[in-house]
């Protein structure tokens, strides 16, 4: 599936031909660029995924007046970090399947995916730099290192039930909205927007990669297996504390049963669907749901000073989309 299934006609024309571009340029990348050390990702990067990242990026860059390769490559650039960091991620929960094909992970082990994933950095790394854009090369930098800042905060995290929502919101924050914010502050960089504009569009990516993060949590629970291209209720497994889990903990009679789960490092797929259970009791679904919505609505706040129509309504649409993709 790819992100015009999603999005339809609400980004424009231009911004669909962009997208679909830095499509053709993953694929030739990963399925026919010829790199050995890529193929073992090819499926999971150029199959499915919702390029909401490269997306942004394209969107906000939409006004340049300047050669667009320079907005498509960026775009493409994005969509390499995020990529290389799901095969990181990969490695760290031991996940065997994504999107529903094999993980890097699981074709080559944890050593070589995470030279792969280090590779594809590199790969992004240099696009980026060479670009001539110190704004975006410093932007994009200080995404990666809150993203592997939150990750490590996370690992460090598992198994403990006592976390609060907002060291939850701040690992959010770091793990996945640090790379929203950037993937938009690049587009608008490039165009380039004002300064005011620039910084306008960064605050929309942030809070809508909060609330994206909220509900990707959320499916994790809710989801079916087919829907969510692997395991549901891995991060119950894995003991990650999410901010359902956490609501359910809190409210729910058997906390204590659900809390012995996440601890439990070789819970059964029958304890798996005993804690999902005990969460679907709870009002922590409906909760988690309120508190990614608030975070919508902040990012849609943020868009006040933009001048330019068209762009506010391209960001809502895919605000809108967030939030209708997991109801």
């Amino acid at each position: 599936m790819t992100a015009s299934d999603f999005y339809g006609i609400q980004l424009g024309r231009q911004v669909m031909e962009d997208l679909q571009s830095v499509e053709s340029r993953l694929k030739h990348l990963f399925d026919e660029g010829g790199q050995l050390v890529l193929k073992p990702a090819a499926k999971i990067v150029t199959f499915g995924g919702k390029r909401l990242r490269p997306t942004l990026t394209l969107v906000c860059g939409q006004s340049t007046k300047e050669d667009r390769n320079k907005l498509i490559l960026a775009a493409l650039a994005i969509e390499l970090v995020h990529a290389a960091s799901l095969i990181h991620d990969d490695v760290l929960d031991g996940a065997l399947k994504r999107r529903g094909f094999d993980t890097v992970n699981f074709l080559l082990g944890g050593q070589a995916a995470i030279s792969v994933g280090d590779h594809i950095f590199g790969l992004a790394f240099e696009i980026i730099s060479s670009l001539n854009e110190p704004k975006v090369l410093r932007a994009l930098s200080a995404a990666v290192l809150d993203l592997t800042k939150g990750e490590i905060e996370q690992t460090q995290a598992l198994r403990d039930t006592g976390q609060t929502v907002e060291g939850y919101l701040n690992k959010s924050l770091r793990k996945t909205a640090s790379l929203f914010a950037a993937a938009c502050f690049t587009g608008a960089s490039i165009a380039p927007l004002s300064e005011e504009e620039a910084l306008a569009v960064r605050d929309f990516g942030e809070a809508i990669g909060v609330a994206f993060q909220i509900y990707d949590d959320i499916l994790d629970i809710t989801a079916d297996r087919k829907d969510l291209g692997k395991p549901v209720g891995i991060d119950i497994k894995e003991g990650v504390v999410t901010l359902p889990i956490i609501y359910a903990i809190e409210e729910s009679k058997r906390s204590e049963d659900l809390q012995r789960v996440i601890k439990d490092v070789n819970s059964s797929d029958y304890d798996i669907l005993f804690a999902t259970g005990i969460i679907k009791e709870t009002s922590a679904i409906a909760r988690a749901k309120e508190k990614a919505t608030l975070f919508v609505k902040r990012a849609l706040e943020a868009l006040a000073p933009l001048p330019n129509q068209n762009l506010k309504l391209s960001l809502a649409s895919i605000g809108k989309f967030v939030v209708e993709r997991y109801h």
